[in-house]
């Protein structure tokens, strides 16, 4: 899949799952950038990521394991990103 078409399909999904738009100045899924946290800069509590996880596997048609569903790996818009790119891949 093209980069930037993952990138955009991504960041539309994480700005669909935000849950309080209030405290944050997201006004559109093209505000949203690759270093974009999602708990520091977007708010992501957990129910949050657990919905992006379910929308994102669900989107890709992928399941991701225990080792890359570590916070590490999927802070960032452009850190998800790569592990769906990863995984479609294989």
């Amino acid at each position: 899949m093209n980069e930037q078409i993952l990138s955009d399909k991504v960041k539309q999904i994480v700005y669909n799952n935000i849950s309080d738009f209030d405290s944050i100045s997201i006004e559109s899924a093209g505000d949203i950038q690759d270093a974009h946290n999602l708990i520091q800069d977007l708010e992501y509590d957990s129910i949050d990521l657990v919905n992006l996880i379910v929308e994102l596997e669900k989107e890709f048609d992928i399941e991701f394991s225990d080792h890359e569903l570590l916070l590490e790996k999927l802070e960032t818009v452009q850190g998800i990103c790569e592990c769906i790119q990863c995984m479609l891949s294989k």
